[in-house]
Order: structure tokens, then sequence, then C-alpha cells
């Protein structure tokens, strides 16, 4: 519904979304456009990770403090991930392109150790196309992240190009059974250990005839923790052509962002040992 009063347009929109959106862009933008004069609106979107929101703020304040008056920074965090919009309007349309470009750039050169993308799309999707542009695969064996590694790839159009599959060993016997993790190293280990994960990286890079094995052991919560291994511990690794590599996180006690946090940092590893090759 479009209603008008007193100078004032109030537009009434359905909840569905894809309904929203359509008439939003089909209809209301068009209108608005040729009932108002609005000032130009440009935005760049950098999405980072491996860095808390706080100590990102710390490490670029200096140049957000000096950011030019028109522009404004907006931090968006997600599990795992901080997205950075740096956005404007100014009456010249050109100056304030300029303008982003020259500020996009001070920022990532300030915060390039944890760039992953500078365009608004998720972690795996920049793996995805840095697997397309290798010509090479990827597996997954997934333990606390249950499924949600191979979740999140198999929603990209293509993916079978890259990924050869999963296997979500949850209980301990399946890791020997179906990855061939040795179950003299799970006794003297634990499945939640560096052992165990590199193990599970190397298995299900060897069972699928993948290039790159993805790895996922930890405590998910809220219960199952030890002294050694707290709620929210989790061990992820990484099997190249080249070896194995491992790393041990504490994602905190919440069940749901374990699971994405952990999603998000194995891609960011998977992604780091694809940059260097």
């Amino acid at each position: 519904m479009w209603l008008e009063k007193n100078g004032v347009v109030f537009v009434f929109m359905p909840g569905v979304p894809f309904e929203m959106k359509g008439i939003f862009n089909d209809e209301l933008l068009p209108r608005f456009k040729q009932r108002f004069k609005s000032i130009p609106y440009e935005k760049r979107v950098i999405m980072t990770t491996g860095i808390g929101e706080s100590f990102l703020a710390d490490k670029i304040k200096d140049w957000e403090e000096n950011l030019p008056d028109f522009l404004s920074l907006a931090y968006l965090p997600q599990y795992g991930l901080v997205r950075l919009r740096l956005s404007g309007r100014h009456e010249d349309a050109d100056f304030l392109h300029e303008t982003l470009d020259k500020e996009t750039e001070k920022l990532s050169a300030l915060i390039h150790e944890n760039v992953f993308a500078m365009d608004d799309v998720p972690i795996e999707n920049v793996v995805f196309h840095l697997l397309i542009n290798k010509g090479a695969t990827f597996a997954t064996a997934e333990s606390c992240t249950g499924g949600n590694m191979a979740h999140r790839i198999t929603m990209i159009p293509g993916s079978s190009d890259v990924f050869k599959g999963t296997a979500v060993t949850y209980a301990t016997e399946s890791k020997t059974n179906v990855l061939g993790v040795p179950k003299q190293v799970i006794d003297e280990f634990g499945v939640v250990s560096q052992q165990v994960v590199e193990a599970m990286a190397e298995g299900v890079r060897r069972v699928y005839g993948a290039d790159y094995g993805l790895a996922s052991t930890g405590v998910a919560g809220p219960g199952g923790g030890t002294e050694e291994n707290p709620v929210g511990t989790v061990w992820l690794g990484v099997a190249t052509p080249d070896g194995v590599i491992s790393k041990r996180f504490n994602f905190g006690n919440s069940r749901e962002n374990v699971i994405e946090r952990a999603t998000v940092m194995a891609y960011e590893m998977l992604r780091n040992e694809l940059v260097r090759s």
C-alpha cells in the first residue's frame, strides 16, 4: 500500500521476503527516483576473519578517525567474521567513487592479513573460486561441525566441480572405520586432538581422492567438556598435496556459535593454503 499525508509517503510492504524484494526493486525504487531528488550513494564491503570486532576497531582507529565527513564505517559482525561497510553520500558521484576507492585501498592495506574478500561474499564462495581456478578438489571430514562445511559449499551452484564429498564421522569408531584413523592414536591422544584431526584430514583426502582434505573435531557443548578440552575446544586440520596443518581454537560455550565459527575458520585455513600454493 502507498499512502500520502502532509507531504509524507508511507509504504506498507508484504512480509514474504521475495515478494517484498520484488515490489521494492520493480515498483518502489523507480517511483522514488522519479518523485524525489536523491544524493548519490555508494558503498564498499570488506570481509575479514581471524580478528574480533574490538581488536579490528583498535587496529584501524587512526584511519577511521580521519575519514572524510561524508563517509562512514559500519562494523557488521557475524559468526567468525566481521563485515566492514564503508559508505557515503555526495553531490559529486565521481568524487564519491574516487574517494571510496582511495579509502578502501588504505583500509585493506592496514588489515590485509585478515581480509578474505573485497566484496560481500561468504568465505566458501572465495574458496570455491580459488579451487576452480586451480582445477583442484577437496573433501570434508566432520565431527563437531556435523556436516555444516559440506552444507555451506553445496549451496553454491556448480560446487560438484570442486567438492568430492563429506564423511560426518561423529562417533569415535566411525573415525577409524571410515577414515582409517588408527585406534591407538585415538586411545592415546583422545578424539579432540591434533593427531586425530590431522589423521581425519589425510584420511578423507585419501578416501575421496581429493587434492585437499578439511577436518574438524571438538567439543561443541553444552556438555562433554573436560579440563584439558573445555566446551568450545576445536581442532581443525587441512591436508594438502604437500602435507597437513592443524590449529586449536576455543569458540566459546554456545553450540551454534562453535559450529558456525569452526566452519568459517576451517574455510579460512583452506583459503590460506590455496593462496600460498
